[in-house]
């Protein structure tokens, strides 16, 4: 199987699928076929994109119905992962979302959908947050559960986790095409070169890594710049190479679809709706004898199954598998860091209800940000000057604070389909093609149950959340 891209959602899945598939061969007793995983990133890290530059805040109130189920499934996944480890990737931090008195509608509403919301005068939320304006906030709802996520913490967890269960990590890889191809195997041919190897048992050589094509495929990372709501760009002090597995061959059988039969589902009113839910395994071996042939700037890779994890590029990979595609909106989010005297760094994460602004603080002064939502072509986003600009006037406005320098800025996408939920299951026209794309700008908070999920339903085992209905994130 090979997952395109490396953020959060390509390596959470990656890691997610490896250890669920450990555990079902032990379970064989050894007579199941080891399933061969391969993710590819375009960029030379893993999330320089989105994944990289989220402001990683965790809440129950943010996104729809389908985002907060998969909020509310992952805090028990992100619990468990942090007890684990011994490294706790969760810390409080309340967030108040506030409104005006002509956004009261909306705030009613938003409390009406989440029980986590404790609605709050004026006063109740000047306790938590003292530089709010009388004259900005007429009321306000606070979510004292919300959490602050140690991003850098979460991402190196499943990267060590996917290679420990055995998945092969690349990066500096793009791809270029794709074909279904009957008479192939699973195998991988680098073009010359091959990647350093973390495995102990016997490392591959290494040089130096190609540069990547410029043609792009992937949600990778790099730079500080695009995301969907965490504020402190990743860290970039791993090298990319050293991030992978990587023996460089896949061998061994192919690990092929297996034969499908997803009728396209009608809505009551007639027209298409998402495509009903496979039943058994998606993933098996040597079931129909068809693989993808992919070429990439490294050499050709061929694979059973494909995962498109490729967020802002995800609709660019499938056309390059000649595949339709989902119709996918990448918004340009702006973030930056100012300072400001009097900072309390208990403070909450405060958001205008009428999506105008947000801030917290940072290092010693205050994230900020306009909340906007700019459409973009999938790109390596920076801010733009304007957008800064605007999230100082409209913070300024509603709060006594003085905004003076700004320390840094940037961008990022956050990408959407068209209903705004998760896009995740198998495409409902192209075999041996399954979509982990469109997360939204919730992915940190959302990834870790939806890859529990999508490896349950690759590998055909049960997997529920509750109150979400998988059938609503399903491609069209």
């Amino acid at each position: 199987m090979a997952i395109i891209g490396g953020g959060i959602a390509g390596l959470a899945l990656a890691a997610e699928l490896a250890e669920l598939d450990g555990r079902l061969v032990d379970r064989a007793g050894g007579t199941r076929p080891e399933l061969r995983i391969v993710l590819l990133e375009r960029e030379n890290q893993f999330s320089y994109h989105s994944s990289g530059r989220s402001i990683s805040s965790f809440s129950e109130s943010v996104g729809g119905a389908q985002q907060r189920a998969l909020t509310r499934a992952s805090r028990t996944v992100l619990d468990a992962l942090g007890a684990e480890s011994g490294t706790p990737l969760l810390r409080t931090r309340p967030i108040v979302w506030v409104a005006a008195q002509e956004h009261l509608a909306s705030l009613n509403a938003l409390l009406t959908a989440n029980p986590s919301l404790r609605p709050v005068d004026l006063a109740g939320a000047q306790t938590l947050c003292p530089v709010l304006r009388p004259e900005a906030v007429a009321r306000a709802a606070v979510e004292r559960t919300a959490q602050d996520v140690d991003v850098d913490a979460l991402l190196q967890q499943y990267r060590d986790r996917a290679t420990a269960a055995g998945a092969i990590l690349r990066t500096a890889i793009g791809l270029e095409s794709g074909v279904r191809d009957g008479g192939a195997s699973a195998a991988w041919h680098p073009s010359g070169t091959s990647s350093t190897s973390n495995t102990p048992a016997t490392p591959a050589p290494s040089d130096t890594p190609a540069t990547p094509a410029a043609s792009a495929t992937s949600d990778a990372r790099a730079t500080p710049a695009p995301s969907d709501t965490r504020a402190n760009p990743a860290p970039s002090d791993t090298p990319a190479a050293s991030d992978a597995r990587a023996t460089p061959a896949l061998s061994g059988e192919p690990t092929t679809p297996a034969p499908s039969s997803r009728p396209a589902a009608l809505a009551p009113s007639g027209g298409p709706a998402r495509a009903s839910l496979p039943t058994g395994p998606l993933v098996s071996a040597g079931s129909d004898g068809v693989s993808w042939r992919l070429t990439t700037d490294r050499g050709e890779l061929v694979a059973g199954y494909v995962v498109n994890a490729a967020g802002p590029w995800a609709d660019a990979v499938a056309a390059r598998l000649g595949a339709d595609p989902a119709g996918l909106t990448n918004l340009r989010r702006t973030v930056a860091i100012a300072s400001a005297e009097r900072v309390g760094p208990a403070w909450p994460l405060v958001i205008d209800v009428a999506d105008a602004y947000y801030f917290r603080p940072e290092r010693g002064g205050l994230l900020i940000s306009p909340a906007d939502e700019t459409p973009s072509p999938p790109t390596d986003a920076v801010a733009a000057p304007e957008s800064v600009a605007l999230a100082i006037e409209r913070i300024t406005a509603s709060t006594t604070l003085r905004l003076t320098r700004v320390r840094t800025s940037w961008a990022g996408l956050r990408t959407f389909a068209p209903d705004r939920n998760p896009i995740v299951g198998p495409d409902p026209n192209q075999d041996g093609l399954y979509w982990f794309t469109a997360l939204g700008g919730t992915g940190i908070q959302t990834a870790p149950a939806l890859a529990r999920l999508a490896a349950a339903q690759l590998l055909g085992e049960p997997y529920e959340i509750p109150d979400l209905r998988p059938e609503a994130l399903l491609p069209r």
